[in-house]
């Protein structure tokens, strides 16, 4: 596999991977007939003499990941011991290795609250930096977007605004991290993240099994490996193949306004419990949250599972899409 394959880069750097003309038209076409059943799209893909199993799931190989991590931290720790921004996309398959990575390397978690202690009276817990090298391995843990439930990210903020005594890794999402560049910019962070996947990259690491099959991938996920792999193992293809069909999610037009906002929430934070997304949501009416994630849910685009709501794999270009037509698609992850 092409060493290369995983590379990180300034998050300014980052753009999208161009779609060929013919599948946004298909795209576009796919909008306007989109209704309350999730729709079905069907495209032509070129003859390949390249064979792939069916029902074989596709698991990315860890170890290259680990080895880009170690690429970067060590130059990284070479220029200064700055905190570094790992911004990453939903899905990313980098979530699991940054984790396996910090601990392989002996970095300190720093200790978070619990989301729900964020949303009472009290004073949160206090906040301490490690003096040694310290890694917040999912920043949306320490955060609610409630007035009393931003208080510990503030803080971390300001902490982590001086020069830090020690190398520092916070891990981000995208969601979240456009939303602090919007409330709290100016703020001196180096932040990267792991360049999309083209064409070339799909084939290269295997999760596509024709150019044809890399192209299509690339078009539904925007470049997202994590999302690509899951459309992979969603929906068998073999290289031969002259015709693939993709049941792709859409997200039901009914009750637009409140899934909007349910969307976005669940992005945002990374998934949220039932209590926690009334909270955040408290304008709008509990039965009117509660009927918007049934009907996401009955749709593809969101699940439940571990007592949290979140966004599903499939579902989320769907849901960014969605955003983004009502000016809500703040990231470019």
């Amino acid at each position: 596999m092409d060493k290369n394959l995983w590379r990180w880069i300034e998050l300014n750097e980052y753009e999208t991977p161009s779609v060929p003309t013919t599948m946004l038209a298909k795209r576009w076409w796919q909008k306007m007939l989109q209704t309350l059943r999730p729709s079905r799209v069907e495209v032509s893909t070129a003859n390949s003499a390249e064979e792939e199993p069916k029902g074989v799931e596709f698991k990315f190989d860890e170890q290259p990941l680990l080895d880009s991590l170690n690429t970067l931290l060590d130059q990284q720790n070479q220029d200064d011991p700055r905190v570094t921004w790992l911004v990453l996309a939903p899905a990313s398959p980098a979530w699991s290795v940054i984790r396996k990575w910090a601990n392989q390397n002996g970095w300190q978690p720093v200790s978070m609250p619990q989301r729900d202690s964020l949303l009472t009276s009290s004073s949160v817990d206090e906040l301490n930096i490690p003096s040694e090298p310290w890694v917040v391995d999912d920043l949306s843990h320490g955060f609610v977007r409630h007035p009393l439930g931003i208080r510990w990210l503030q803080n971390f903020l300001r902490k982590t605004l001086q020069t830090p005594q020690s190398p520092g890794l916070v891990i981000c999402g995208s969601w979240l991290y456009y939303y602090l560049e919007k409330t709290h910019g100016g703020l001196n962070r180096q932040a990267l993240t792991l360049r999309p996947f083209d064409t070339e990259s799909m084939v290269t690491s295997r999760i596509a099994v024709s150019r044809a099959h890399a192209k299509r991938l690339v078009a539904v996920s925007e470049g997202h490996p994590g999302i690509a792999a899951a459309y992979r193992n969603a929906f068998a293809v073999a290289a031969e193949q002259t015709e693939i069909v993709l049941e792709m999610p859409q997200v039901p037009t009914a009750h637009g306004e409140t899934s909007t906002f349910v969307i976005y929430a669940l992005l945002l934070h990374g998934g949220l419990s039932t209590f926690l997304l009334g909270e955040v949501l408290n304008s709008i009416a509990p039965n009117l949250i509660e009927h918007s994630l049934n009907l996401l849910r009955s749709h593809g685009i969101v699940r439940y599972q571990d007592d949290q709501w979140s966004v599903t794999e499939l579902g989320y270009p769907a849901a960014k899409q969605f955003l983004a037509q009502r000016d809500f698609n703040w990231t470019s992850c």
